[in-house]
């Protein structure tokens, strides 16, 4: 028979968990319109579409970081 450990641990709040958020908005940018920068790094830009969010509350893409020392 094996033993079994057991720790606890505590609950963490959304900002201990993650470091930031994306909120989708209504709108974005045309993928068809984006460009691949150097490092396959691809950069939106473009057109305004409308985005399959239809329900947000946000207009455009959000985005929020929880330690200012990140941006």
């Amino acid at each position: 028979m094996s033993a079994r450990l057991s720790i606890t641990i505590p609950e963490l709040s959304l900002e201990e968990k993650k470091v930031g958020v994306k909120g989708l908005g209504k709108k974005k940018t045309d993928e068809s319109e984006h460009f691949v920068w150097k490092d396959d790094i691809e950069v939106p830009c473009g057109g305004i579409i409308a985005s399959e969010h239809e329900d947000s509350p946000l207009e455009y893409n959000e985005y929020a970081v929880y330690d200012p020392k990140q941006v």
